[in-house]
């Protein structure tokens, strides 16, 4: 799974810390920071072995050196 992330500022986006709400869900490369107008993508990988079938709903939260700092992702998956 993958989120793109455009930098829409005019300075560098600095990434303090990704904190995935659920141990199975890991980050797979991490740039310390985005350029101005520049966009890369965040990709992880979420462990459903232990999962039950059905909906699987987790939240990423991001803190950047913006205003606000704190960003979500929500993932909302169906686990067949």
């Amino acid at each position: 799974m993958f989120f793109m992330v455009k930098n829409t500022g005019d300075s560098t986006l600095i990434f303090s810390n990704i904190i995935p709400e659920c141990g199975c869900t890991s980050l797979q490369n991490q740039n310390d920071s985005i350029s101005a107008g520049a966009t890369d993508t965040l990709k992880f990988v979420i462990d459903t072995r232990e999962k039950e079938l059905g909906v699987f709903e987790s939240e990423i939260r991001i803190i950047t050196n913006t205003k606000p700092d704190l960003h979500k992702l929500k993932i909302k998956a169906e686990i067949e």
